[in-house]
């Protein structure tokens, strides 16, 4: 049993112990478990992730099961920022605000909530031409050398909690604080539509 032995260590330090715990425990074929909250760690290191909240048991699988394959929106959640439009059921499609998503099985006529990850987000200066996409607010930028995170918020009136998103930013010039920008899905992404009882 290993609870947490990740905390306390700093990013760099960390990285290298974890993939020498990995390569001792795969190489030595022992039976380990991993309690942790850093989901990169359990990412990293498992075979099989269990998701416990609230004590009770939410979904067990491979780390890509869980991240591809939420089964709840604890799970979705517990990965990675994720956001929730609701969308309208048709034949083999899903109409969104951001547009129509393919997703085949489904029976039309129903209002349902769909999962979207914010790596599969674009930040843009306009809005969408065809209106497919979703107004924010820039509240921080943060320079980390390789790369720029622009931070959004979600207006209260359009979301409901004034959510926040962490997104990559690759433009030259940066926006500026307090600025509008407006979220578009890239083409082809990934997203998940959540169980009719969530």
């Amino acid at each position: 049993l290993l609870d947490e032995p990740f905390s306390n260590l700093d990013a760099h330090l960390k990285n290298s112990v974890r993939d020498e715990l990995c390569n001792i425990v795969r190489s030595s074929g022992i039976s380990t478990v991993l309690v942790t909250h850093d989901t990169n760690d359990a990412m990293a290191v498992a075979d099989q992730i269990a998701v416990l909240f609230n004590g009770k048991l939410e979904q067990l699988g491979t780390p890509r099961e869980i991240y591809e394959q939420p089964a709840t929106r604890h799970v979705a959640n517990s990965f990675e920022n994720v956001l929730y439009i609701s969308a309208n059921t048709g034949a083999d499609v899903l109409h969104t605000q951001f547009g129509d998503l393919p997703q085949k099985g489904i029976t039309p006529g129903e209002e349902r909530q769909v999962i979207i990850r914010t790596d599969a987000l674009e930040l843009m200066r306009e809005k969408s031409a065809n209106g497919a996409s979703l107004k924010t607010k820039v509240i921080s930028t943060q320079f980390y050398g390789s790369k720029t995170i622009v931070v959004t918020q979600m207006p209260i009136e359009s979301y409901g909690l004034g959510k926040t998103f962490r997104l990559n930013y690759t433009e030259a010039k940066l926006p500026s604080l307090g600025d509008s920008v407006y979220l578009r899905l890239k083409k082809n992404v990934w997203h998940w539509l959540l169980p009719k009882e969530e």
